[in-house]
């Protein structure tokens, strides 16, 4: 099966692998996401919505040829995603347990 972002269907049962991809991105909120080969829209998906709903994470092509030292990772502003992560962390306890 191909992959399609952003993911349709029901989650994990139908384009799992698309899934799994577009959720560990929402989860783990990186500052940029380099993608080697074929995107499968990956790349307009990430500049056009919010994976699992966390916020907006920034991607570039990459491919082998390119350095990975002058991409300079330390220097990447913090993404969208990241910094709402952040914020959930610091949430306290009492907050959460609001309804």
């Amino acid at each position: 099966m191909r992959l399609a972002f952003p993911p349709t269907g029901h989650a994990y049962r139908e384009n799992a692998e698309a899934n799994l991809v577009w959720r560990f991105i929402g989860a783990h909120a990186p500052d940029l996401v380099l993608i080697a080969g074929d995107d499968a829209g990956l790349g307009a998906a990430l500049a056009a919505g919010t994976p699992a709903g966390v916020g907006r994470v920034p991607s570039r092509a990459w491919s082998a040829t390119d350095s990975l030292v002058a991409l300079r990772a330390a220097d990447a502003p913090k993404s969208d995603a990241h910094g709402e992560i952040e914020r959930r962390l610091a949430r306290s306890p009492r907050i959460c347990s609001r309804s």
